[in-house]
């Protein structure tokens, strides 16, 4: 319609010049880069691949990319669950004995035989594991796709399996090093810069804090009651909270804005419906209400933030597409204009 107003669409010369201009102007702006921080497992790479969905820009071969890496991360879940059956004194059936012996082996996937597909179903069904994968929470570490992967495994383990966007989404691959996705919106370009958040990636954040537009930090509202994988003696909202003031109180940043991301909101709404473990571990007094958690958690981590640092906050669920579309469009409008503000447009 170009640059015309009314009920009438009229599009004359000077309307042409006006949009040629705006459409150079676009291509003119400067590249925005909104760098994803945050502790392993707080689902920052989630967001990032949601990111990429929504904007139609996660593709078949990067789907396909995904079939190798759920299926050794099912075998791995698998050997870590017979692990700490043994190390706590649980006991698998007698007749999956077997089954358990050839899954301690170590497979390529390319290699893998059909038979530890059938292994890895009989030993997840087993009582045994089942009992240790109820311990999880409070004794050791076992990432959150678990459930989700064996519920979906005889789709998974088809031969002609691909996996689908939900899959994508919900297979934990580990950030090393610093990952620049790109992505092409409304004539823009946006870098999502998505760092490791194991302790032996952090040194490399520093790397990435210059010419950033914003900072997108992820902290996962179910981990009070959870241990490091690296140190299990150190609880992971601990370790949280200490990363979280460490960022936001960092000098060179100060004026950069902090984009903060509830997340996992459906983790924490499942824990408190089965039992209220928060007021275990904090001064909290709400019991299995899920807002006055979000409430008690949300203040408690803003309260380490600087008093002049400009922050905005979202309680999200990375595996919700309209909550992460909403998200997604209010941290796009923001960074843009943002943007203008300092070249002052």
């Amino acid at each position: 319609m170009g640059c015309s107003q009314g009920t009438q669409a009229q599009t004359t010369p000077e309307c042409k010049d006006i949009d040629r201009q705006i459409a150079k102007d676009r291509r003119k702006a400067p590249e925005l880069q909104l760098l994803l921080l945050g502790a392993s497992e707080s689902g920052k790479s989630t967001i990032a691949k949601h990111f990429l969905i929504i904007n139609n820009q996660f593709n078949k071969p990067q789907q396909q990319f995904y079939k190798p890496v759920i299926i050794a991360e099912m075998l791995a879940q698998v050997k870590t669950l017979l692990a700490k059956a043994t190390q706590y004194g649980v006991n698998v059936n007698e007749e999956n004995a077997g089954r358990a012996e050839r899954i301690a082996q170590e497979y390529g996937i390319s290699q893998m035989p059909e038979s530890v597909l059938d292994d890895m179903k009989a030993l997840w069904f087993d009582p045994g594991v089942q009992q240790t994968f109820e311990m999880r929470h409070d004794k050791f570490y076992i990432p959150d796709c678990c459930e989700y992967l064996f519920a979906n495994m005889d789709r998974i383990f088809a031969p002609d399996y691909l996996p689908t966007q939900e899959d994508c989404l919900r297979i934990r691959a580990r950030t090393t090093g610093i990952i620049d996705i790109i992505m092409n919106v409304n004539d823009r370009v946006f870098h999502l810069l998505d760092v490791g958040g194991q302790r032996s990636e952090r040194r490399k954040w520093i790397h990435c804090f210059s010419n950033v537009t914003s900072i997108l930090y992820c902290i996962a509202l179910d981990e009070y009651d959870m241990k490091l994988a690296e140190d299990p003696r150190v609880g992971r909202f601990a370790e949280a909270m200490k990363l979280f003031r460490d960022v936001a109180n960092t000098s060179f940043i100060r004026q950069v804005p902090f984009i903060v991301f509830f997340n996992k909101r459906d983790l924490l709404e499942k824990k408190l419906a089965k039992e209220d473990k928060l007021k275990d571990y904090y001064a909290y007094t709400g019991g299995q209400d899920p807002e006055k958690a979000i409430t008690f958690i949300k203040k408690m981590f803003l309260s380490v933030m600087p008093e002049d640092k400009t922050v905005y906050t979202h309680v999200t669920c990375a595996l919700d597409k309209k909550n992460i579309h909403f998200v997604w469009n209010s941290v796009k409008d923001l960074m843009v204009k943002d943007n203008y503000a300092q070249v002052g447009m």
